[in-house]
């Protein structure tokens, strides 16, 4: 009796082999990073001003970042004493690499018992007992990225006709360019949650390759 109940409690007691952290295994200290130059310049004819800035940003959620190229530059030129010239240009090209914000669900609801990897390197599974997911591979199966193509720019011709009366010309372009990426590896995902549903599945095919050669008729 003492012998049974021994090992009873050994059984209900054994510590898990794995206590996970997920939300530690799928999130990072957000960080935004801001570099700015600028530079001014010029003379009685020519008044010029150039600008570059850098904004970079690491999401909480690993592998969610943000990067932004603003550059700036505006001249006004006299060319004469009653013509006058300007622009204003600026560029903004932009990267973001988003991942989906599921992730913190499903780290929420997955048990820590459950390893972020196995011994043979392959995704922790927890279908023995659960039907949720493992955060850390829904990250690593999934990627989306945007970029994004900004132009901006303005001219000015003022003309000093006579005195109180000016001409003044402008002419404006805006364009926008932007690129969706998005890739989804599904298959990867169901067999990093169900990893014997995956094996049982390729030996049942290898055995009906094998069926299908053994009795094919030639």
């Amino acid at each position: 009796k003492d012998y049974l109940n021994e090992k009873k409690a050994s059984f209900f007691f054994k510590p898990p082999k794995y206590d996970t952290n997920w939300f530690d295994a799928i999130t990072q200290t957000g960080k935004i990073t801001n570099h700015n130059l600028s530079l001014t310049g010029g003379s009685e004819k020519i008044q010029s001003f150039f600008s570059v800035g850098l904004n970079t940003e690491e999401g909480i959620l690993k592998d969610n970042n943000f990067d932004r190229l603003t550059v700036r530059s505006n001249i006004d030129y006299k060319i004469s004493e009653n013509l006058n010239f300007s622009n204003n240009v600026s560029v903004q090209i932009a990267k973001l690499d988003a991942k989906s914000y599921g992730a913190f669900t499903t780290a929420y609801k997955q048990a820590p018992i459950v390893a972020i990897k196995d011994e043979n390197g392959n995704f922790g599974s927890s279908s023995a007992f659960n039907n949720v997911g493992n955060p850390v591979a829904d990250l690593f199966y999934q990627d989306e990225s945007q970029k994004y193509l900004k132009t901006q720019a303005t001219f000015k011709i003022e003309y000093d006709i006579i005195e109180n009366l000016k001409l003044t010309s402008r002419f404006s372009i805006e364009s926008e360019n932007q690129e969706f990426i998005t890739f989804n590896d599904h298959i990867g995902r169901h067999f990093a949650r169900n990893p014997k549903t995956a094996f049982t599945e390729k030996v049942e095919n290898e055995l009906k390759v094998k069926m299908l050669n053994k009795h094919r008729w030639y």
